[in-house]
């Protein structure tokens, strides 16, 4: 797994690649934490280049989600390109996060 911080349209960002399971999902919520301490408003999460997401990663990305959320923040999930949904839709999470396919949608 690879994770890059950076900006989209002026929102901070994480791109990760790789698979999202286990001891990677912690990294990913670490990475998080670190963004959010220095940017105080929404951040994009893409999962464009993501090929696997295990139940550990899923359930690291709704707790990051509840923080932003508690937060008056939101966390925009970027899944352009292979990122299958179905996971999403399958936890019923397709309808609480906010999914966009495209940099345009932003």
């Amino acid at each position: 797994m690879k994770l890059k911080a950076s900006t989209i349209k002026g929102y901070p960002s994480l791109e990760i690649s790789g698979q999202i399971i286990g001891d990677y999902a912690a990294q990913v919520k670490s990475k998080i934490d670190t963004i959010s301490r220095k940017h105080k408003g929404n951040l994009v999460i893409n999962l464009s280049e993501v090929t696997f997401i295990d139940s550990y990663g899923l359930g690291v990305l709704v707790y990051i989600w509840k923080l932003y959320r508690s937060n008056s923040r939101d966390i925009i999930f970027l899944c352009s390109g292979n990122f299958d949904l179905d996971i999403f839709s399958a936890a019923n999470l397709d309808s609480l996060f906010t999914i966009i396919r495209s940099e345009g949608e932003l």
